[in-house]
């Protein structure tokens, strides 16, 4: 019962999370400290948890979502929130 409240009330946070990586190609190309900060400023504007993690957190959760499916970074997103 809890794991259900939780899944509805974060699926659409976990939703907008994972169209924003997979629309995010900069660190894709480039993995300098620069484009990481800007993707901790785009994904603090979609939840606030992102503001207190560190330039190394952002890049490994970025290539890990980026390289998996939707199924398994909605997971990943719950985990990592």
């Amino acid at each position: 019962m809890k794991l259900k409240v939780f899944n509805e009330r974060f699926y659409p946070e976990a939703l907008k999370i994972l169209a924003f990586i997979y629309n995010w190609p900069l660190l894709a190309l480039n993995n300098s400290i620069e484009n990481i900060m800007k993707l901790k400023t785009e994904l603090t504007e979609l939840h606030p948890v992102f503001n207190d993690w560190a330039p190394e957190k952002l890049r490994l959760f970025y290539q890990v979502s980026y390289k998996t499916t939707s199924r398994e970074l909605i997971a990943a997103i719950y985990a990592f929130i």
